[in-house]
């Protein structure tokens, strides 16, 4: 029997740090794609409906694989998961560069632009689902039932700061080149990997007859209606996030000037915009719900209906 007091696998301050930075390096390293990838595949002949394309096909199957990279991460050990996870996802992101870089130069064209980008994209969504399950796990382990709520909180809020990090990376490193954004994340990717590899524990043996309790029905009454609402939502969000380049470059019109050229001038405006949007949640997370804790059947509606007039505001 184990103690409720004592974690199951207990981690230092330092090491539960490197799992929260590593949710951040991965919030980066997906916000990122929004603000680049975007405005960018459309200059290099790709319609709005085939970049939509590339990035929904990628985001559908790094959702349906996050529960196979979870029961993974539980057969060969959080760390392995993580650090081949983070290391996936820079290099995948890599290839996605180059293969932008080849079409935007005019090596590949048409649709062998199309589904270069979309071969290449398909494998970030393969290979990297693996590190959100594994921190969580990780974590848990490394809490008690006191204190795991905190613990899983602050990774939650490590995403929403890499939410902001990436699209305010954005900012700063468009002016070098408008490749560069997704450069960043990528060193970030790497690097964080290389520091989780020396400072978590070894990865523990599974017991061979140890169980894995049984999984909650996705269609359980207790989970089934959030899952519908939150799935509603995030089809929303991810319209506005897909969109919301293509509405900067055609609303404001920008063109070359000696010292930016329009496709780094519509991602540095484009990532200004995911910054403040980013800067906000944190802003209402920690600042509002956090302290306050509101009634979530008061809260929710409020909320959509702000988000709807943020929408319609922007228009």
């Amino acid at each position: 029997m184990t103690d409720p007091d004592t974690p199951l696998l207990p981690l230092s301050g330092l090491q539960k740090a490197m799992i929260g930075i590593a949710m951040v390096a991965m919030g980066a390293g997906m916000s990122i794609n929004f603000v680049v990838v975007a405005p960018l595949a459309r200059k290099a002949g790709l319609t709005e409906i085939e970049v939509a394309g590339i990035l929904t096909l990628s985001a559908a199957v790094y959702a349906l694989l996050i529960p196979a990279w979870g029961r993974l991460a539980d057969r060969f050990g959080r760390k392995r998961v993580m650090i081949f996870s983070l290391s996936a996802m820079g290099l995948t992101n890599m290839a996605f560069v180059f293969a932008l870089n080849a079409a935007l130069a005019g090596l590949v064209t048409g649709l062998t632009a199309f589904f270069t980008l979309v071969f290449v994209r398909i494998w970030f969504g393969l290979l990297s689902p693996g590190l959100q399950p594994a921190a969580m796990a990780a974590m848990t382990d490394a809490t008690t039932p006191m204190t795991r709520a905190g613990g899983l909180g602050m990774l939650g809020a490590c995403v929403s700061i890499g939410s902001i990090l990436g699209p305010a990376g954005a900012t700063v490193l468009a002016p070098f080149g408008a490749l560069m954004p997704i450069w960043g994340t990528i060193v970030l990717n790497l690097t964080v990997a290389v520091i989780l590899a020396i400072v978590l524990p070894p990865t523990r043996k599974r017991p061979k007859t140890a169980k894995r309790p049984t999984p909650l029905a996705v269609r359980d009454p207790r989970v089934f209606p959030h899952l519908v609402f939150l799935f509603s939502y995030f089809i929303g969000i991810g319209i506005v996030q897909q969109t919301l380049s293509w509405f900067i470059e055609d609303r404001y019109k920008f063109v070359d000037t000696a010292g930016r050229s329009a496709g780094e001038a519509v991602v540095l405006h484009t990532g200004i915009a995911f910054a403040c949007f980013a800067a906000g949640m944190i802003v209402v997370q920690f600042g509002y719900v956090q302290p306050r804790r509101p009634d979530p059947r008061k809260i929710l509606p409020l909320g959509l209906a702000i988000v709807a007039l943020g929408y319609v505001a922007a228009d």
